[in-house]
């Protein structure tokens, strides 16, 4: 049977190394897509809200209506009156996972951004 290894200085030093890398990944800031709800209607700038304030927004358009939720630090279409509603199917855009949320027959994309917004392209 074969003898136990000792504990050498070389050991001590790359735990050390894996301790304080594991506590930097995670005192690190991760990488986050935004903190504020940018609503473009028609391509044109409709509001923008702060993802960490709770909100109802009620959107009507002569194309229709669209309700977006934002709570808990999620945001989502809870609401349409389009003929599909595949808007309000689609998975809630978080600050880690972003993405977009769209609305075709109301024209209507939602999005995460950071701060004010100088523009929304169409």
């Amino acid at each position: 049977m074969a003898k136990p290894r000792a504990f050498t200085f070389a050991d001590a030093l790359l735990a050390l190394v894996v301790v304080v890398a594991a506590l930097l990944l995670w005192l690190l800031p991760s990488e986050r897509t935004g903190d504020t709800v940018v609503i473009a209607v028609d391509s044109a700038l409709y509001g923008q809200y702060n993802l960490s304030i709770d909100t109802v927004i009620a959107i009507d358009t002569e194309r229709g209506h669209n309700t977006v939720t934002i709570a808990d630090g999620r945001v989502w279409v809870s609401d349409a009156d389009c003929p599909d509603k595949q808007c309000t199917h689609q998975r809630a855009l978080t600050q880690t996972d972003g993405g977009s949320l769209i609305c075709l027959p109301h024209r209507l994309v939602v999005t995460l951004g950071h701060g004010a917004v100088d523009a929304v392209s169409s």
